[in-house]
């Protein structure tokens, strides 16, 4: 009678402990797939062309300063893709080629696909910045490997799909130089405004040595026009991981940014590739540091 009690007991308490660990797993949401934020902050993307040649560029700063000041400097992103000078290289000459600006011209979120005269920019970047962001990046660029730095973006796309029938789309990053200066032929800035009383650059020089070129496209680390997005990555709640390698060729790293762009190209049959592109939002972090999703 003994040992049937025993075993009773012993069985008793068998079933109060794992009736307790049951319970205790009751609590924990089971475990998934990471998904993607629901929403995002809209971002004001500025890709402007310039040349230190170019005798009216400088006033490329003034308007885009101007779009800045309109939007808030955390939801404004630019980058300077310079033609036929120091600070030219091969993928911002096929962007060049592609789209065939004057100087300096520029795209508020490629709108109309072409580059346009900076003083539309302000009131296309008013409009932009009211839209609601379908998709959003965050960006790691914290991690240097020896004078290299490993670059992690992340695209999430937000609670609804990307219409895969309405166009393709491409991921793009660009390396930017916030400042670049040097002397001579192809850094010194020719200007026009020197004469121009009121103008910001009036009596700055004609040329202007050492003049400081902001916000450079540096290098780009995808294709020129973008790496393609596969479909099944345009669905809501996806996320989509790239890795790039960032050489900064002597740059300090406090000086260099990253930016991701997310680009649709339109299938119009009275557009053709890239004047039918429009960007749908990016985001930028400083080399050396991170960023999650805004």
């Amino acid at each position: 009678m003994k040992k049937v009690n025993l075993l009773l007991v012993s069985f008793v308490l068998l079933s109060v402990v794992f009736s307790g660990c049951k319970k205790e797993k009751e609590g924990v949401a089971p475990t998934g797939p990471e998904k993607a934020p629901t929403s995002y902050s809209q971002k004001v993307v500025l890709e402007y062309f310039s040349g230190a040649w170019c005798t009216f560029c400088p006033d490329g700063i003034v308007y885009s300063d101007k779009v800045q000041n309109a939007v808030g400097s955390n939801n404004f992103i630019n980058y300077v893709i310079h033609s036929n000078d120091k600070m030219s290289f091969d993928k911002g000459n096929t962007l060049i080629n592609l789209f065939k600006p004057a100087y300096p011209t520029g795209m508020v979120n490629r709108v109309d696909g072409k580059a346009a005269n900076r003083t539309t920019w302000e009131a296309t970047a008013n409009i932009v910045k009211t839209q609601t962001a379908k998709c959003g990046f965050k960006i790691d660029a914290s991690q240097k490997e020896g004078d290299k730095y490993k670059v992690n973006v992340t695209l999430g796309i937000g609670a609804i799909d990307l219409p895969a029938t309405q166009g393709k789309y491409f991921i793009t990053v660009v390396a930017v130089a916030k400042e670049l200066s040097g002397t001579g032929t192809g850094w010194d800035q020719v200007n026009y405004y020197n004469t121009q009383n009121g103008h910001p650059f009036y009596q700055k020089g004609n040329p202007i040595v050492g003049y400081k070129h902001k916000n450079v496209a540096f290098d780009i680390l995808t294709s020129a026009t973008g790496d393609a997005i596969p479909t099944e990555n345009l669905v809501a709640g996806k996320l989509s991981n790239y890795e790039f390698t960032l050489d900064l060729k002597g740059q300090p790293a406090s000086n260099m940014e990253v930016v991701a762009i997310i680009s649709e190209f339109h299938d119009d049959i009275s557009k053709t590739g890239i004047e039918a592109s429009y960007v749908l939002n990016g985001a930028k972090v400083n080399v050396g540091d991170k960023k999650g999703f805004e």
